[in-house]
């Protein structure tokens, strides 16, 4: 990500967070740490996955596929993974990484899965329905789980 793209984030994310609301809502104690400033109070609501939706009819197991899901925007740092995926298929050549979501960064990233030449292991699935989330996370989780 270019030097322009995280000081603009930066602050934007600082006025952001001084707009007048009773409460601004996060997912982690980090993320609410770097929220300094901000003139509500900030709720960490973590990240879930309601399990009671798991377990329903077979699920094909895709070993060595790992996943993204969340909104594609600069503070996620995916640039790390792609980077990282480049060496990873060095040594497991069938490696996967599937990215589930959307975001202003996702042409970016997608350029620079191109560049970085890992295009054939990752795959941008962009919005999709909770069901097939799911399945998607399933198949990896287990195929890490049983082949990792």
């Amino acid at each position: 990500m270019g030097v322009f793209a995280r000081i603009f984030g930066t602050l934007l994310e600082r006025v952001l967070v001084r707009i007048p609301v009773s409460v601004i809502e996060t997912v982690s104690e980090t993320s609410r740490r770097d929220l300094l400033g901000a003139r509500a109070k900030i709720v960490v609501v973590p990240n879930g996955i309601d399990v009671s939706e798991y377990g329903i009819g077979e699920v094909s197991v895709k070993p060595h596929q790992a996943i993204f899901i969340g909104r594609l925007v600069f503070y996620k740092n995916l640039e790390i993974v792609f980077r990282a995926l480049a060496k990873v298929i060095q040594v497991v050549p069938d490696a996967k990484l599937i990215v589930v979501g959307d975001g202003p960064m996702r042409a970016v990233w997608e350029k620079m899965v191109d560049d970085l030449g890992v295009r054939r292991h990752v795959r941008f699935y962009g919005r999709i329905p909770q069901g097939r989330k799911l399945s998607l996370l399933e198949e990896s989780v287990s195929g890490l789980a049983q082949h990792g």
